[in-house]
Parts: C-alpha cells; structure tokens; sequence
C-alpha cells in the first residue's frame, strides 16, 4: 500500500487561495511541519525546537528557520506558546479573516442528469432522469471522514487564542469583546500583538487589562502609551510655541 495518499493531515484551502502567496518557502515549510505534528497526529500543539525545524524542513541557517516560525505568527496562522528554558509550543490558529473567500457549501452532491434507455413499446417521451453517484460516493465518504476532524481543529482554535490571552491576564468577557474587536479590524491575536499592548501598558502604568479595555472602547487596533487615552488628560503646549504671537486669549482658550 502506497504511503502517498491523503489522510488527515490537512491544510485550509484558505491558506492555499489567500495566503500562499505571501509565504516564503521557510514559512511553507515550517507551516507544514507544525500541521504535520499537530493535526496530523490527532493533537492541539506540540512543542519543536529550532533544531527540529531545521532537520525536517531542510533549513541549514538558524536565523532562517527562526524567521519562518515569525512569519506565521505575522501572518496569523500559528500560536507560539513560549515558556523560558522550554521548548516553544505550536498551535495552528485558523481564527483568521478570508475576505476574498466566498462560502461553499459542503456535502453537496453535483447532480449529473441522465437518460436511461426505456423499455420497447413504451413512447419516447417518457425519459427517466437519474443522478450520478459515483464521484459523489467518493466524494461524501471523504468529506464525512474529516469532519470529525474539522470539529476539533475548531475546538482548537478557540481555546488556543483563550489560552493565549489567559497567560496575558485577559479573561471572561474582556477576553471575548477583545477577540470580537480584533476580528472586526482584521487583526490576528498573536503573542507578538499582546507583548506589545503588555509594553506599552507598563510604560503608561496602568495594567494590560485597562490597555485592552481603552483600545476597545476607542476602536483602536492597538494601544501606544504616549497617545491621548486619558479622558481628563490636558493637551500640551509645543515648547516651540511659546511666543508673543501664540500667547493670546484665543490660543490659550484652545488649551483650557
């Protein structure tokens, strides 16, 4: 029996039509050794080390193999688990928005119409139409043989983006509205996205949590410490403004 036949390693079409061409061959490669050891073995994520990157995929440069794994995370199609002293985790993250794909409804057997002959003596007319099954047997038994599979990919997929913004604090309906406001701004939650809000939230001084909340309410993609997200904060004078001309009523009325 042949080795080479499909099974339950599986790639979405989605990252074939939307996002191959915008893979480098290390990202290709990396991406298919993560859903090899992942999906492809009945799992949510395992953990491979560089040097497992670089064995299987053929990549003879460290830094090539490390730029591959952060490619996918920039595209959104993976989650990294980092842990210091361990092995990176990875997840496959289907939580991502395909604009340009158009829904397809599956299961749907391709009706083939047909003419069977008619018995003599019986007119013409009276022609039988019949379905073509046999592509569609294929077809449906294949199909319903991933579904399972389907489901828990989707299982996966959630609770790999819950488990991610569990390790940054966010929970409950924070963590819910975030993943709704991130979807609507066609922006991935990575761990790459959620170290930047962790670092601009600690040098505004308040926790990532109000970070997460301010950017929500104010529909911003992300949050900067040095932008106007204060309510009652006052708007600063330029330095270079501060001469004879500027200081006026009017001027001062625009501050105040």
């Amino acid at each position: 029996m042949s080795r080479f036949i499909p099974n339950s390693f599986q790639v979405p079409n989605a990252v074939v039509d939307e996002f191959l061409r915008k893979m480098s061959g290390p990202g290709i490669k990396c991406y298919l050794l993560i859903t090899r050891q992942t999906t492809g073995w009945q799992k949510q994520k395992d953990r491979i080390s560089i040097n497992q990157f670089m064995e299987k995929c053929g990549i003879k440069d460290k830094r090539t193999a490390q730029n591959g794994v952060a490619e996918l995370e920039e595209l959104g199609l993976i989650i990294a688990f980092r842990q210091l002293g361990e092995i990176t985790e990875f997840t496959l993250n289907f939580d991502f928005e395909c604009d340009e794909c158009e829904p397809v409804a599956k299961n749907v057997p391709s009706i083939k119409n047909c003419t069977q002959p008619v018995a003599k003596n019986v007119p013409s007319t009276s022609s039988k139409k019949c379905t073509s099954t046999k592509n569609n047997i294929k077809n449906n038994i294949t199909n319903n043989t991933l579904t399972g599979i389907n489901a828990r990919t989707r299982e996966t997929k959630k609770s790999a983006v819950l488990m991610l913004l569990e390790q940054f604090g966010i929970t409950g309906k924070l963590a819910e509205d975030f993943i709704v406001h991130r979807k609507a701004k066609k922006a991935p939650i990575t761990e790459t996205a959620l170290n930047g809000y962790q670092r601009e939230a600690d040098k505004a001084k308040i926790p990532i949590q109000k970070a997460v909340e301010i950017a929500i309410e104010r529909g911003w993609t992300g949050f900067k410490a040095d932008w106007q997200w204060q309510d009652d904060q006052p708007k600063h004078r330029p330095k270079d403004n501060m001469r004879a001309e500027w200081n006026t009523p009017e001027a001062w009325a625009e501050v105040l």
